[in-house]
């Protein structure tokens, strides 16, 4: 078929026999009249139709209307498919003359399927009985899906991958006024195949470390090309920043975790997708994953909760072995006074159990490490019990943030409460209670 189509499209004539059905016309031929018609192109719309076959685009039918001229009535609407073994495609048409010899307006267009690919229209003389000899030209040209494209660009700019590894572009056709073709037949190729291959949906895959260009070539002839650079798979996982930072509970971390993934040279290996998870502590990534950029560099941000302590990280791509990056996550400003131990009990005459504790703490309750804080314990009801402190004790904290009450003994039946009172260095005043839970007569 694809022989036929270019021997048509090289202005192998289009056959028309014209026979008319009007009784008052006769001749020495009967009522046929011969009209040849022969399709013409340019030689860029010729190079359109010898590639039509690079976008998966085939001729397989002409649609022949042939119209008065001078009435523009219709007198003929045909399709006519064509035959894998045709020479030649002869079109016979009845159509009414209203006279011997007429002026007919012809449309033709080759299509593929219902979709037009090449239309021209041409008058032609038709004569009762005679023939046109060797036809006027209709000239054809492309007006196929994105027949109006004026210019085909590629995104990105430039591309890079390593052997066996992917990367994708995307190409875009536009109009004289900037206008998307989302319907623009183009294909891709690879100047060096040996380097980088690129299928038809645009995903280049690295073969061997080098440098190739990449064409995204149009049906209609625009083109454009970028570069694409492919580098040795990598061997190894790198911190390259963020690794053992602080941060503070509720806020992302300052500095972005950035890992390079590493050829066995120590060069940087672009596009290798890289997969992070925090493996212990209290954060969150801003990415599951990030490919790697020209570098071979891939970023992602921490976000630290509400909990305090030291986070893990685990980077990992593929087989390469697994990259582990620590962090802190350190309590906020000190903001209240949490009891280390919310109750205490005690035997009549006894000592208790525990002594009762206080916490600096963050806003989240995280223990805030502040020393030589001055901590006020309150006993409420002196008359329960005896101390060998007085009422009221001043106690500072000790490295950790904790401050410990002095000892006491209950003399008489009943629950007593201690309350911890202090003032933080924003000069915020916070207390703390204890409960003390009265266990009954001590025994010997």
């Amino acid at each position: 078929m694809q022989r036929i189509i270019t021997r048509i499209a090289s202005a192998i004539a289009l056959s028309l026999s014209v026979a008319s059905c009007s009784e008052q016309i006769t001749s020495g031929h009967g009522r046929i009249a011969n009209v040849a018609i022969v399709p013409q192109m340019s030689v860029a719309d010729q190079e359109i139709f010898r590639s039509l076959s690079t976008f998966a685009l085939n001729v397989d039918n002409v649609h022949v209307m042939l119209f008065q001229s001078a009435t523009e009535t219709t007198l003929a609407d045909t399709v006519v498919q064509f035959s894998v073994t045709a020479t030649q495609i002869a079109i016979q048409v009845a159509v009414h003359l209203d006279s011997a010899q007429e002026n007919l307006s012809a449309s033709i267009q080759l299509r593929a399927g219902p979709t037009v690919l090449f239309a021209g229209s041409e008058i032609v003389t038709a004569r009762v009985g005679q023939s046109t000899g060797t036809g006027k030209p209709v000239s054809l040209t492309y007006v196929g899906p994105g027949s109006t494209a004026t210019l085909l660009r590629i995104a990105p700019r430039s591309a890079a991958t390593f052997v066996g590894g992917q990367t994708r572009l995307v190409a875009t056709a536009t109009d004289v006024q900037g206008l998307p073709l989302p319907t623009y037949p183009f294909s891709w190729s690879s100047s060096n195949t040996a380097i980088a291959r690129i299928d038809t949906a645009g995903l280049i895959t690295g073969v061997a470390a080098g440098t190739a260009s990449i064409i995204a070539r149009g049906i209609t002839g625009i083109a454009d090309t970028v570069p694409v650079t492919v580098t040795a798979a990598a061997a190894s996982l790198a911190p390259l920043s963020g690794d053992g930072q602080t941060g503070t509970v509720g806020q992302t971390a300052a500095l972005p975790f950035v890992v390079q993934a590493r050829t066995a040279t120590g060069g940087g290996v672009p596009g290798l997708s890289i997969a992070f998870r925090v493996t212990s502590g209290g954060a969150t990534l801003q990415s599951a994953s990030v490919v790697t950029d020209d570098k071979g560099n891939a970023a992602n941000a921490l976000s630290l909760t509400n909990v305090a302590g030291p986070i893990t990280i685990e980077a990992s791509a593929g087989t390469l072995p697994a990259l582990t990056i620590r962090a802190t996550a350190a309590p906020g400003a000190p903001s209240q006074l949490v009891p280390v131990t919310p109750t205490v009990s005690a035997y009549l005459n006894g000592a208790p159990d525990r002594l009762p504790a206080v916490q600096v703490a963050d806003s989240f309750g995280n223990a805030v490490p502040l020393a030589g804080l001055a901590v006020s314990f309150t006993l409420s009801d002196s008359s329960l019990f005896a101390t060998t402190q007085t009422r009221f004790a001043n106690v500072a904290t000790v490295a950790n943030g904790t401050a410990t009450a002095p000892s006491f003994t209950l003399r008489s039946a009943g629950s007593i409460q201690i309350q911890a009172l202090t003032t933080l260095p924003n000069n915020q005043r916070v207390t703390a209670n204890i409960a003390v839970t009265y266990l009954g007569v001590s025994v010997p």
